[in-house]
């Protein structure tokens, strides 16, 4: 699997990998940090609905589209969190 990063992203994910490893933890890399992001992501949004899920991302990642996004129904949502139509 791949995923894009931004620079700053990559960078920092570069710095705690190496803190890491100047800490004693020679196998620490990229992949790990990013599996430690995703199991915090998941713990955080465990117990959520998918309303609740959806409003996570737009309240850390749109700040400007919580005034203009209207409310969906989410009870319909799938698995990945899409509308089944």
């Amino acid at each position: 699997m791949a995923a894009s990063l931004y620079e700053d992203e990559a960078a920092l994910a570069d710095r705690l990998a190496d803190i890491l490893r100047s800490g004693g933890w020679p196998k620490a890399n990229r992949s790990l940090i990013i599996r430690e992001a995703l199991t915090r992501l998941q713990e955080d949004l465990a117990g959520k609905t998918p309303e609740e899920i959806f409003r996570y991302f737009v309240d850390r990642h749109a700040p400007k589209a919580r005034v203009n996004t209207p409310r969906r129904d989410m009870s319909t949502a799938g698995p990945a969190g899409h509308e089944d139509t």
